[in-house]
């Protein structure tokens, strides 16, 4: 860094403009005046670069710590899907990944695992009868979907 020391008054004086410091008066300032009033806005930069490096430490430290595996919702609760034979064939953190799984590999409608979940009803045996898939692509009838505790 220039020696301050060394520079002109109209060089200190466009210091303190480039600087950006609120100072009243520049223009009628001393050169030690002008010294005093650069010298000390550099140190309070300075010290307000070490605190924002403190600052991203820690924030960075705490966004490290609290790091963690989470539901898509807080009181989302984990499902279950169950076959015919009773037997659990998969197990999901929400009901958004069930219905998708369902969906996708053609189980059942998104329909028919809400309403086994809040009923407990088998899909596509409502009030124990059997009836047919709208559409004969689901091959999940006598499945149901509960949730996991």
């Amino acid at each position: 860094m220039t020696n301050l020391n060394e520079m002109k008054v109209p060089e200190l004086r466009a210091m303190v403009k480039e600087l950006k410091i609120e100072m009243v008066g520049a223009w009628k300032a001393t050169k030690a005046q002008l010294i005093e009033v650069i010298e000390a806005h550099l140190e309070a930069q300075k010290e307000e670069k070490k605190v924002e490096d403190q600052v991203v430490v820690v924030e960075v430290v705490e966004s490290i710590e609290t790091t963690e595996i989470k539901p898509v919702r807080k009181n989302s609760k984990r499902v279950r899907l169950v076959n015919a034979d009773g037997e659990v064939y998969e197990e999901f953190l929400n009901q958004a990944a069930a219905g998708k799984y369902v969906v996708d590999k053609n189980i059942c409608n998104i329909g028919w695992l809400k309403r086994s979940l809040k009923t407990g009803e088998r899909f596509y045996q409502p009030n124990g009868k059997v009836s047919k898939s709208q559409n004969s692509k689901y091959i999940g009838q006598g499945w149901y979907a509960v949730y996991v505790d």
